[in-house]
């Protein structure tokens, strides 16, 4: 319960007044119903039930609410006081929506931004919903009609049982849309990395093999089985970089590119882009280093394909960060980026982009600066 008070005061604190709060205790040992009933409030509903698991947990809190529209909020994540307002708005306009995101901002375990988002980016058309969960569960708004529709969690899943809901919302007929409005703090721990990321993988797979064996599966979605799968692999092999398991890493990584081997066209173009967009995982603590030690543990095969063209891989990963932290006025990781890019390739000194960054970091002593966002959740 040691964050549960902050995620009840977001919902008190909500500016849409109209709602209710249901929260379920899976079977905790700790004083989780001594804390809710201490808020003795009216809209609070606590009920208890024997650990049974997340996706029972959210299903008993289905069955038990009343709303014309539902959200869910874990309890050590928090919403934004405009959260509902934000969603409601949409919702209220467009009847014809099962389901509408916003983003979540990342948080540690002190209410302290780790100045990432989880990005509600979803796919142009929603069968593409199978190559990944772009949806933080404590950012949506379902439409009670659609929940009627799409049934409950599935309890066998440990892991990735929001993904498959929004899969079977989407076979059941649903629209999903998104805004790109923060509407909700994600809290990441890192004491959670080892443990999880192997059920995750295992969660991952068995979902799309309920997806794909399917038999009334639509005809436009069976050809993108492949590819689905590859890019489960591709985040089971993220997972293991980040665990330093380079064994199962680089059998996850092979597996991903004979699956879908459109990862290594132009020189492995795609493959590197997504193993870029690993380095902005919360859970990475350097991106260039991490980036670096993958790079000295891949597949034999891809080694090789790569060979060569590594240093000029970094070099421009490097810059491409020193951009996006100067954009950003973080001077010190501009100039830090910056100093790697050319240290790996001395010909971004004629890149004049690059030179006018460099020395105006270097010359006014930016490079000693290190920009902060001060925002925080502890007052929820």
């Amino acid at each position: 319960a040691r964050f549960l008070k902050s995620a009840i005061n977001s919902v008190l604190a909500q500016t849409y007044t109209n709602w209710e709060c249901i929260v379920v205790d899976d079977g905790s040992t700790d004083n989780t119903s001594d804390l809710v009933h201490r808020f003795n409030h009216p809209k609070i509903k606590y009920i208890y039930q024997r650990n049974s698991g997340l996706s029972a947990a959210r299903n008993t809190g289905l069955l038990a609410s009343k709303g014309e529209f539902i959200t869910f909020l874990d309890s050590d994540d928090c919403f934004t006081p405009q959260k509902i307002e934000l969603l409601m708005n949409v919702m209220e306009n467009r009847p014809d929506f099962a389901l509408v995101a916003g983003t979540a901002a990342l948080i540690d375990e002190n209410g302290n931004p780790i100045n990432r988002k989880f990005e509600t980016k979803l796919p142009k058309n929603s069968f593409e919903l199978v190559f990944g969960n772009p949806l933080h569960v404590g950012s949506i708004l379902l439409r009670r009609e659609w929940y009627i529709k799409t049934g409950l969690f599935d309890i066998n899943l440990k892991s990735y049982e929001d993904w498959d809901y929004w899969l079977r919302l989407v076979l059941a007929g649903g629209k999903l849309e998104s805004i790109n409005k923060t509407v909700s703090f994600y809290r990441f721990h890192t004491s959670q990395m080892t443990r999880n990321s192997q059920q995750m993988t295992e969660a991952s797979f068995a979902v799309l093999k309920k997806i794909f064996d399917d038999p009334n599966l639509p005809l436009e979605w069976q050809p993108l089985k492949n590819k689905a799968f590859s890019f489960s692999y591709l985040r089971a092999t993220a997972n293991a970089y980040l665990n330093e398991d380079y064994k199962n890493a680089k059998v996850y990584l092979s597996e991903a590119c004979r699956l879908y081997p459109e990862l290594m066209n132009k020189k492995g173009d795609l493959l590197l882009r997504k193993i870029f967009g690993w380095s902005d995982l919360p859970k990475v603590k350097s991106p260039f280093e991490f980036l670096q030690t993958i790079m000295r543990n891949l597949p034999e095969e891809i080694n090789s394909e790569l060979k060569g063209n590594k240093s000029r891989i970094m070099s421009g990963f490097a810059v491409q960060k020193a951009f996006e932290y100067n954009e950003n006025e973080d001077f010190y990781n501009t100039f830090f980026y910056l100093k790697q890019g050319i240290k790996l390739n001395w010909l971004w000194l004629l890149n004049r982009g690059v030179v006018k960054i460099f020395l105006s970091t270097l010359l006014n002593g930016k490079y000693k600066e290190i920009k902060t966002d001060h925002f925080s959740v502890k007052d929820f």
